[in-house]
């Protein structure tokens, strides 16, 4: 049976330990240990959360002040963050907090329980005649990879998935349990599609019958092309194309429960947050970020680096330069002089009715 997480920090032992094993696996993080060598290493958790013998991070100034009150043994901080190890207490120094949690756990994730790798070709998969698949490629139970669809070495595909007529998927990708990726889709190399995201439906597209008023379907022909290094959420839809194909770009990054419209081109090394919805035909650029349940209607552009806040609900273009926020989205610095205002409008409204009484009193 593989170690749990904490079995293997535990058998990390100490923060100098781990301080060798972050220069060994992810050199340019640069770790520098401070304080005691031997200080144990046994869990991992937030700095507020902490206790007695974990390891903790600090990303930025905003949090340096909790560390002395923290119960953290071990924290790993950003280079330019100052923090004093304490009695007992250990800092290692890194390029990034961040870059090293992500490494960390990383190396916690390939001995945490997951999903198993299918093996081969498993007896309930379906597989068509015409499908290419080759050796290295790993099919799940009941799976189904139709006509003429194409997989890339290394690729698996788990139980429960589909890859339908067509698909071209490429090399090392992962295709989670119960992922449709529907016929026109097409995915680059080291791509993960998690469970159940929906690659391909038909786009949200409608006329109206011009005697009856019944609303009428609009065929979607074109597809979806994904980049390489991506990763579509749990259960989100990115919708085909009408015309052209719906692209997302290298290296972006999609969390849970996001809607990619119809015909969308979102660019390379875009972040999007949970329950996010795009309309239809809208550009994002690349470097791109959007928080959480943030609202984009169709046919708008979001500039390449903008940065939308969480639960912003665009009603046009946005430009980079500075966060976006707020219903509807503004910049940041205007939001915070309207909001400002709302606080006093109450203050306002008692003013303004006083003056009203004066001015009616001089005037008769």
């Amino acid at each position: 049976m593989r170690p749990a997480p904490e079995q293997v920090l535990e058998a990390l032992g100490s923060a100098g330990a781990l301080c060798h094993l972050l220069a060994a696996k992810a050199p340019d993080l640069q770790p520098e240990l401070a304080g005691h060598a031997g200080a144990p290493v046994r869990g991992f958790e937030s700095i507020d959360q902490a206790r007695d013998g974990d390891l903790t991070f600090v990303r930025s100034p905003d949090y340096a002040a909790r560390w002395a009150d923290s119960k953290a043994t071990v924290v790993l901080v950003t280079r330019g963050v100052e923090l004093e190890p304490g009695d007992g207490r250990a800092v290692i120094t890194v390029a990034s907090a961040d870059a090293a949690v992500a490494t960390l756990l990383g190396m916690l994730a390939e001995h945490a329980p997951s999903e198993p790798a299918p093996q081969g070709k498993h007896p309930t998969a379906a597989v068509h005649e015409t499908a290419t698949v080759p050796e290295s490629a790993s099919i799940g139970a009941h799976a189904t990879i139709g006509p003429g669809a194409t997989l890339g070495e290394r690729t698996q595909v788990h139980s429960g998935a589909t890859v339908g007529a067509g698909v071209v998927v490429g090399h090392d990708c992962v295709v989670h349990p119960g992922a449709r990726l529907l016929p026109g889709t097409r995915i680059g190399d080291r791509t993960q599609i998690l469970a159940n995201a929906v690659i391909g439906a038909d786009g949200f597209g409608f006329t109206t019958h011009p005697a009856t008023g019944v609303p009428i379907r609009i065929p979607h022909l074109a597809g979806v092309s994904i980049g390489s290094d991506c990763e579509i959420g749990a259960g989100s839809c990115v919708d085909r194309g009408k015309l052209r194909d719906t692209t997302i770009g290298d290296h972006t990054k999609l969390d849970n429960l996001v809607q990619i419209g119809h015909t969308c081109t979102v660019g390379s090394r875009v972040r999007i947050c949970g329950c996010t919805a795009i309309g239809g035909s809208t550009v994002v650029g690349d470097d791109a970020l959007l928080g959480g349940a943030v609202c984009i209607p169709d046919n708008v552009t979001i500039a390449p680096k903008a940065i939308l806040g969480g639960g912003a609900m665009v009603t046009g273009n946005v430009r980079a330069g500075e966060p976006w926020m707020g219903f509807p989205a503004r910049p940041w610095s205007r939001n915070k002089r309207i909001h400002a205002a709302t606080l006093r409008l109450d203050s306002m409204r008692t003013t303004l009715l006083d003056l009203v009484k004066r001015v009616k009193k001089l005037e008769s």
